[in-house]
């Protein structure tokens, strides 16, 4: 069976009480259904942390968010969003959704953005100074070789 064809088996056994919406139910805009899947599903992967996100352009979300979660696992969960795929040359991005963007929905391009506070921010300037005394012969050495 090709990917397309299991995907779409993994979609027909869809629960229908699941979170996620169909851009059917939204007539005015494909945007505002992806927007709402991408809230459902950051939600249910991380219910105790605030997402902002909003439309960047005509074809792209923006998703930012302030400390705590690592970049990585958001975009684990926010990638199949995505609608399109560069080419070799990486110059034109070709539409091919995927079956769970045909069902649920994509846009063009997701973009995340994590935001670190001033209280992480001196936090993290205080641990640099504390391992930069403590790591100072090392980082010298790795110098020297390098």
């Amino acid at each position: 069976m090709t990917k397309r064809g299991q995907e779409m088996c993994l979609i027909s056994r869809w629960n229908p009480n699941a979170y996620f919406a169909s851009p059917k139910d939204y007539f005015d805009t494909w945007y505002r259904a992806v927007k709402a899947n991408i809230v459902a599903e950051l939600k249910h992967h991380f219910p105790n942390h605030k997402f902002s996100v909003n439309k960047d352009g005509d074809s792209s979300i923006r998703i930012s968010w302030y400390d705590g979660l690592v970049s990585e696992k958001v975009d684990d969960v926010v990638r199949k969003f995505e609608s399109h795929k560069s080419d070799v040359t990486a110059g034109y991005w070709d539409f091919s959704p995927s079956c769970f963007n045909t069902v649920f929905g994509g846009m063009k391009f997701v973009f995340i953005n994590r935001h670190m506070s001033d209280e992480v921010m001196k936090l993290t300037k205080q641990v640099e100074e504390i391992l930069s005394d403590r790591y100072k012969a090392v980082d010298q050495q790795l110098l020297r070789e390098y």
